[in-house]
């Protein structure tokens, strides 16, 4: 199997430093755990920012309640950011194979292809 390195699985492995996997199975459960990090890192530094600029507010850090409601509008308000400004990028992109596809083929198969690099 070929995989692009500009592809969303292949970068957000490289932003929690995974090494370049030799085959599908160990890339496609190293993908799922960077995966399942991701997110974490935005909603804690969302989380940081709000309970630092909370005083600058008038809101007291107790009442926490309405800091979630300004921590989740913040994180939407991002998402649609984010998809605003690179929408454009994604637009006339050709299909690759689906990762997950690729790897329930190959358990169907009882084999793990071995992972080349574009």
């Amino acid at each position: 199997m070929k995989i692009n390195r500009k592809s969303w699985h292949y970068r957000i492995r490289k932003f929690w430093s995974f090494d370049d996997a030799r085959n599908l199975c160990s890339y496609f459960w190293s993908t799922v755990w960077a995966t399942a990090l991701f997110p974490i890192v935005p909603v804690v530094a969302l989380f940081v920012l709000l309970f630092l600029t909370a005083p600058l507010w008038g809101i007291w850090i107790d009442s926490q309640g309405f800091n979630i409601i300004i921590g989740i509008f913040e994180i939407f308000g991002l998402c649609v950011f984010w998809y605003e400004y690179r929408k454009e990028e994604y637009k006339h992109t050709v299909r690759e194979p689906s990762l997950v596809k690729e790897f329930v083929k190959a358990k169907k198969q009882k084999i793990c292809p071995l992972i080349e690099y574009e």
